[in-house]
């Protein structure tokens, strides 16, 4: 199964690519249905009398056609149901093992851990449903991987026919021999293959059958692995991802490389709880998966992934080196299609000499794909062994695998520079993991696995090696006797000091017998005596109201008074000054979020900028999209221009709608804005000309 995201798009896609060499294959069967039927006497009657005789073939050929597409359909139908069904079932494994291996803490890695296990189950279970989730998925891709039996049953009749005729033509004017012509016709019609399959795009493309069948394919085991994917972490209750980044993108993609989206809200900074450490930490979220999705993201043939993103925790996505450039992948492409147009060739040749020299082209052009992507072939073969290696279940499982691993990586080492088609990864020494992992602690392995959670290969052994240390702390679990593996309550018998009872050791009990009411009834009552042993022993009382201060029992009074809020009531008791306490918990907030390189300043400025976008899409909302007034509308004005710069601008061109908004929810210049976050005394008194000059009057109706 995948660890990464990535890793479950990719095996999706493998599974397209077969789906797509089973269409291959029919197309060539066809070809070949067509050439045998061309080739009869071709030596041996007069022109007139051998294209009567092969057109009467016609339905003949046919028959043959419909008898190859029906056999096709059948195999192709559970392969794509089951390629789509795998590829969801992928994406929500990946969901749990790429969001767990980033969490350093064991007991919390297990916790979430069976919250996402609790969602992936729940997930399975929803997608049965038809008109569902996987389901709908799975029907879409038969639905499409059969929709091609008329386009291709057409398009053999017409090249048959068009063969025929063409052949016929320059045979009669004397330009070649019935079997040269025949060749020549056959080669330039099926040079392209079996083609009139037909997309929705617009302007409409024109596909042939394999390649249509792979396009639709690759579409939805990626959509299954993305979609199983964010289905898991949605019902676990995890609602940011983060975006991987590649070598090289497209215009479509570049913008959400390495940012944070979100399942559901808006985009923005948002304020979220380290799981880990219950800390409240800043996030910059860019967008919606759904906008994002929209903006072009996730398009076909998208090489990006999503994966889980914990606040706090996780660490942005490296920026990926690679030898690899756009024009070696078109070479790659390029050199793909020689070998499906000369094994196309082969398929229709007349002779044995035709057939040898497409064969001939073929090695050729296959030689040079094999030798451009060997290093590709051999990390796709390592990163298969690694896998296997981390799911082993017994040592001699275990051995084999890591002994393919070190062969793939020996041969990698002495291999000639080669390009990598498949995003192989260069990292300079500062970005690659450390080779012995051993070596790290349980946070430093956490840390690298939110760096790399995009990277198969670095994930697979982060894995590995979380599993190894897993299974020796149960083996030391065990060794530590029956007392505290079998009956963990007796080993509270002998306790007679609360102090000596840790948090991990409490945690675990109730961990224990969390379904076990009576086990748990047995944990409390050694519990309870415990502490009344150590109550007496130090004659130990504790009354909250003893603990209580007087500074803390008026801050109390004056909240419950129902007139101060905690900051307020805090002020007052200790004669502080409220709206400065305010401005330094800004302040350090403002801190907080500044990003590597920016001074506070611009700080402000981008959270400026952020705020105005939530206030028009809030204004878009409450005004149903009137913004502008006639005068407004006249004059051409940008409604996003309106909410900053002179009030007197802004009142002059909007809308009644949006006055009363902002009568509501009042308009700030960047001057105000700079004066609430950094409230020093300049930004203040700017502020308050700013006011005195008319940009803070309320806008009423």
């Amino acid at each position: 199964m995948a660890v990464t995201p990535a890793g479950a798009i990719e095996a999706g896609l493998e599974q397209a690519r077969l789906i797509a060499a089973m269409y291959a294959d029919a197309e060539a069967a066809l070809l070949e249905r067509i050439a045998a039927r061309v080739g009869k006497d071709l030596d041996n009657d007069d022109g007139d009398d051998w294209a009567a005789k092969r057109l009467a073939e016609v339905t003949q050929l046919r028959k043959e056609a419909e008898s190859i597409v029906r056999r096709l359909e059948a195999a192709a139908k559970a392969a794509a149901q089951r390629a789509v069904l795998d590829t969801w079932a992928e994406g929500m494994d990946a969901a749990v093992r790429g969001a767990v291996l980033q969490v350093a803490d064991v007991k919390l890695r297990k916790r979430l851990e069976r919250v996402l296990q609790d969602a992936k189950n729940l997930g399975a279970k929803q997608g049965i449903s038809a008109g569902q989730g996987v389901a709908e998925l799975a029907a879409q891709a038969v639905r499409l991987v059969t929709s091609v039996r008329e386009g291709a049953l057409r398009a053999v009749d017409d090249i048959y026919r068009n063969v025929i005729a063409e052949t016929a033509g320059r045979v009669l004017v004397g330009a070649e021999t019935r079997r040269e012509a025949a060749q020549r016709a056959l080669d330039r019609l099926t040079a392209e293959g079996i083609k009139g399959f037909t997309d929705s795009a617009d302007p409409p493309r024109t596909w042939t059958m394999a390649s249509y069948v792979e396009m639709a394919m690759r579409t939805a085991t990626a959509r299954a692995a993305v979609d199983g994917h964010l289905s898991t972490l949605r019902d676990a209750g995890i609602n940011l991802v983060s975006v991987s980044r590649l070598p090289y993108t497209c215009d479509r993609c570049a913008r959400w490389e390495g940012e944070v989206l979100a399942l559901s809200g808006t985009a923005g900074t948002r304020v979220e709880e380290n799981p880990a450490t219950g800390a409240q930490v800043f996030v910059q979220v860019a967008g919606t998966v759904a906008e994002a999705r929209l903006a072009g993201l996730l398009h076909p043939n998208c090489g990006h992934s999503l994966n889980a993103y914990l606040p706090g925790v996780s660490r942005p996505a490296p920026v990926v080196r690679t030898d690899t450039t756009y024009k070696d992948s078109q070479r790659q492409r390029y050199l793909e299609r020689k070998v499906r147009q000369h094994k196309r060739r082969a398929a229709v040749a007349l002779d044995d000499d035709a057939r040898a020299k497409a064969d001939a082209k073929v090695a050729a052009y296959e030689g040079q794909l094999s030798e451009l992507t060997a290093g590709a072939d051999l990390q796709r073969k390592l990163q298969a062994a690694r896998r296997r290696a981390a799911a082993a279940r017994d040592e001699d499982a275990r051995a084999k695998a890591e002994k393919k691993v070190a062969e793939y990586e020996q041969q990698l080492r002495v291999l000639p520079k080669v390009t990598s088609l498949r995003r192989k990864k260069s990292r300079e020494q500062a970005d690659a993991p450390p080779r012995d992992l051993e070596k790290l602690t349980d946070k430093q392995l956490a840390e690298q696995a939110s760096k790399f959670a995009h990277d198969e290969e670095v994930l697979a052994r982060l894995e590995q090696e979380v599993k190894r240390r897993d299974e020796a702390a149960e083996t030391a679990r065990k060794a530590a006797g029956p007392a505290a593996q079998d009956d963990p309550i007796a080993a509270l018998s002998e306790t007679s000091d609360i102090g000596e009872l840790t948090d991990d050791h409490l945690t675990a009990l109730m961990e224990r017998y969390r379904d076990d009411d009576e086990g748990m009834a047995r944990v409390l009552d050694e519990l309870d005596r415990i502490e009344r042993q150590s109550r007496q022993r130090e004659d130990w009382s504790w009354n909250w109201r003893e603990e209580e201060t007087d500074a803390d029992r008026q801050i109390s009074d004056l909240i419950a008074s129902g007139r101060y809020s905690y900051m307020e009531a805090y002020a007052e008791v200790h004669g502080l000054d409220p709206a400065e306490l305010e401005r330094q918990e800004r302040r350090a907030m403002l801190e907080a979020d500044r990003r590597p390189g920016e001074d506070i300043d611009q700080t402000v400025r981008r959270l400026y900028a952020e705020w105005l976008d939530q206030m028009y899409e809030r204004a878009e909302q409450a005004t149903n999209g009137f913004m502008l007034n006639g005068e407004g509308k006249a004059a051409g004005i940008n409604e996003r221009s309106l909410f900053s710069g002179p009030a007197s601008r802004a009142r002059k061109y909007a809308s009644e709608e949006l006055l009363r908004f902002w009568q509501d929810t009042p308009r700030l210049t960047l001057t105000e804005f700079r004066a609430q976050w950094l409230g020093r005394e300049s930004d203040r008194r700017a502020a308050a000309q700013v006011r005195a000059g008319g940009a803070g009057r309320e806008f009423g109706v």
